[in-house]
């Protein structure tokens, strides 16, 4: 089952309407897992977006950057 990758303006329709889904990852197995559950929005680092296979594994994952994790 494919899924559409939600747009800005998608988000902001959905307003009110139903809540969204979030998940901070930060490999490509944590990509498809949440792709394969339906997640709408993902945190990222900037390297796991820019990967090659990134959108292979999670092509409908609207996906955010942020700053990696804390060590």
């Amino acid at each position: 089952m494919s899924r559409k990758r939600l747009t800005v303006a998608d988000i902001a329709a959905l307003k009110g309407k139903r809540q969204l889904t979030m998940l901070r990852i930060f490999t490509l197995d944590e990509a498809a897992a949440a792709e394969a559950a339906g997640i709408d929005v993902v945190s990222l680092p900037p390297e796991l977006v820019t990967h090659p296979r990134y959108r292979e594994v999670a092509p409908s994952l609207f996906s955010m950057t942020g700053a990696a994790r804390a060590t």
